[in-house]
């Protein structure tokens, strides 16, 4: 179940497209590797570059969901630990619309809708809805306490549904057993992980409780994907990506693409960089294409990289 790619472009400083969904009619093309996450798309400047910039290989939106949140922000709490914590939002309909309007006339980057369903008829629902909207492609998120027996029949409704490609984002708690019940129910990739839970005090000494971003959990994230990707799925890496390097730990552990999250707003200029590095990286180790590059680091790497947290 590898995902296709098209050739290395004959252009320096290119990253290869990569194919999603390839048993549909027809599947999601990411224009590269490098995606931004659902928390990474707000609003404002950062949104607007987003929309616009030809090295970013899609666009995850902001999640619909039935929580009365009307619109995206950007995190307010910043921990003392090097971290931050976000309090988690979803999105109404109409906001969304506004969103997907708003990067439509912006440029042509692929736009996922995010789903955050809490049962099977929701995610009917919100997958109707993304439809209406005119979008093609989507990422559910999973909570830790859906039952798997709950996450392989939203699987496979997304599955059945004419979409392009449907990833799943997993929770890291019961990881294995949710993405293989994601696995069963058809999905097309795996995104690993959803961001950790956490609480801390706000600005009034009011205790909020929120997901975690931060720089040093890029280990736990890719010791998870070395474990997810045993279950044959595409993985696309997510959490803790402050750096090429943490990129490229993330594509040895057996990821094929990597969402960027907290460092696009944190770092805007993140994008570009990490997609100089990466597309260095890849010319220089003479790969023809993108899975031959991903099997030569693969190959190359050694076992503290292959396995980044012990068991």
């Amino acid at each position: 179940m590898t995902p296709r790619s098209g050739g290395l472009a004959a252009e320096p400083g290119a990253l290869p497209p990569i194919e999603l969904g390839r048993a549909r009619k027809q599947p999601l093309v990411l224009k590269s590797p490098l995606l931004a996450a659902s928390g990474a798309a707000g609003a404002g400047a950062l949104l607007d570059d987003l929309c616009a910039n030809p090295e970013l290989g899609a666009l995850v939106l902001p999640a619909l969901g039935h929580r009365p949140h009307d619109r995206a922000s950007r995190p307010g709490i910043v921990l003392s630990r090097g971290g931050c914590l976000l309090t988690p939002s979803t999105l109404r309909r109409h906001a969304v619309a506004a969103t997907l309007q708003y990067c439509r006339a912006r440029g042509d980057t692929p736009l996922l809708a995010a789903l955050a369903p809490s049962t099977v008829e929701e995610c009917e629902a919100l997958c109707d809805t993304a439809l209406d909207l005119g979008l093609r492609s989507v990422e559910l998120h999973i909570t830790p306490d859906m039952p798997p027996r709950v996450v392989t029949g939203m699987s496979a409704l997304l599955a059945s549904a004419p979409l392009q490609a449907c990833l799943v984002r997993l929770p890291l708690e019961g990881i294995l057993s949710l993405g293989e019940a994601a696995a069963d129910g058809g999905a097309d990739a795996l995104v690993v992980s959803a961001p950790l839970q956490g609480r801390t005090r706000g600005p009034s000494r009011e205790v909020l409780e929120g997901m975690l971003h931060a720089p040093a959990l890029a280990p736990v994230y890719a010791h998870a994907v070395q474990e997810v990707s045993r279950i044959g799925l595409p993985v696309i890496g997510r959490g803790g990506i402050a750096s090429w390097e943490d990129v490229r730990t993330m594509l040895v552990s057996g990821a094929m693409a990597v969402e960027l999250d907290s460092i696009l707003w944190a770092e805007p200029a993140a994008l570009e960089r990490i997609h100089t590095q990466l597309a260095a990286a890849v010319l220089g180790s003479g790969a023809t294409h993108w899975e031959s590059y991903l099997a030569t680091i693969r190959s190359s790497a050694d076992p503290g990289e292959r396995a980044p947290c012990p068991e």
